[in-house]
């Protein structure tokens, strides 16, 4: 029976629409149009509601931190004193109860000075999703009548930046999907040097087996994408990036002599889930590529669960040991023990479920390689580096 969790993370969608019509969009464009379903804006009903949830899992389960990240479609769609309303009630119905942490995703295009105040004072943390400089974000992060979004990304991130400069909001970070098509040495120099964003989360597209390469890209292109970003990360040292950080981590010595690689999930007790306008309960939504698979995943209200017996479903145990199972392909891969295959729904297919190595197993597989050879040549011992590799 689960007793305690160290982290909740809940995806709050507060608003099931977006302002920005982005053609990658895996949300809106991904196949799954049940948000047409749902209200396009939270209700303080619904907020109400969750609140209660939260409380209700509270006396059945010992949670250290619940962070509430308001997601979208685009969050600042939600008028301006609704969310202030929003964060209001949150803040006052948990915060006496576990350590509360709130953020927002936002495309930055509705950003404003009223904004920045409601942010500072009910301490949302921002992340900002861009593109890179305007040539490359007007061709894919368009509005509804095809329109280029940058100029008013821009405002909106001087605005945001300018406000964590002066100490009124946590340091931004950008999240920005990974383009083929598109040159990070130029991107990634846009958003450290002309945007002055400074951690920096590059992700692969929403994809699995069944699905193309997005514009008509290959593997060789997301290659030199991920080692394009790492060179300049190790050649310049002035950003941070988690995809790369988090591999060098691998390699930190544990205490007590254990060089076991470095699990994220091992090591935070960590759960993850997704409420949507009207309180539907949901697993994270990355895993919407796995379209076949996540129709077997529970679906409920915060009216009308907890989240004890949410979790206790059987799909979770079968993550759990999805994660922990490497797949057949990456058997005699000499970096097995620390990709583990990749994220779930990179490795899935209909045909073999998550039986597959990551379809971005190349890139991932390069990436590691320049770090250990980044390694070698700054001292870091060899026999350590093989021990690691090897599970050790």
């Amino acid at each position: 029976m689960l007793k305690s969790i160290d982290r909740l993370q809940v995806i709050l969608k507060v608003s099931e629409r977006c302002n920005l019509a982005c053609t990658y969009c895996y949300y809106f464009f991904g196949g799954d149009d049940s948000y047409k379903d749902r209200p396009a804006l939270i209700s303080g009903k619904t907020v109400d509601d969750l609140i209660d949830f939260l409380l209700r899992s509270l006396k059945e389960i010992k949670i250290s931190v619940i962070e509430i990240a308001l997601h979208g479609g685009e969050p600042l769609m939600l008028p301006l004193k609704k969310f202030s309303d929003l964060c209001e009630k949150l803040s006052k119905g948990l915060s006496e109860h576990t350590q509360l942490k709130l953020s927002v995703q936002t495309n930055v295009t509705l950003v404003t000075e009223e904004w920045i105040t409601l942010f500072e004072k009910y301490q949302v943390s921002p992340g900002l999703s861009i593109d890179g400089p305007k040539s490359f974000n007007d061709k894919f992060r368009i509005d509804h009548n095809g329109k280029g979004s940058y100029d008013k990304i821009k405002a909106g991130t001087e605005l945001i930046t300018k406000a964590a400069s002066e100490g009124r909001l946590t340091q931004p970070g950008v999240i920005s999907v990974l383009n083929g098509t598109f040159d990070y040495k130029k991107i990634t120099e846009h958003l450290v040097e002309d945007l002055n964003i400074k951690n920096l989360s590059f992700l692969f597209p929403d994809i699995s087996h069944d699905d193309p390469f997005p514009n008509n890209t290959t593997i060789n292109d997301y290659k030199k994408a991920v080692l394009d970003i790492f060179n300049l990360w190790r050649e310049t040292n002035n950003f941070s990036t988690r995809q790369i950080e988090d591999k060098f981590r691998i390699f930190q010595k544990r205490e007590g002599g254990d060089n076991r690689p470095y699990d994220r999930k091992e090591i935070i007790n960590n759960q993850i889930i997704c409420i949507q306008s009207d309180g539907t309960i949901t697993i994270d939504d990355s895993f919407i590529p796995t379209s076949e698979w996540r129709k077997m995943a529970p679906t409920s209200n915060v009216k009308e669960t907890t989240l004890r017996s949410f979790l206790e479903h059987e799909i979770f145990k079968e993550i759990d040991k999805i994660y922990k199972e490497t797949p057949e392909g990456c058997k005699d891969c000499v970096w097995e023990k620390l990709c583990r295959g990749g994220d779930l729904e990179n490795r899935y297919s209909k045909n073999n479920g998550f039986n597959n190595p990551s379809v971005f197993c190349e890139a991932i597989s390069a990436l590691y390689f320049e770090i250990t050879q980044h390694l070698v040549s700054n001292g870091y011992p060899k026999d350590e580096i093989l021990k690691i590799i090897e599970g050790k």
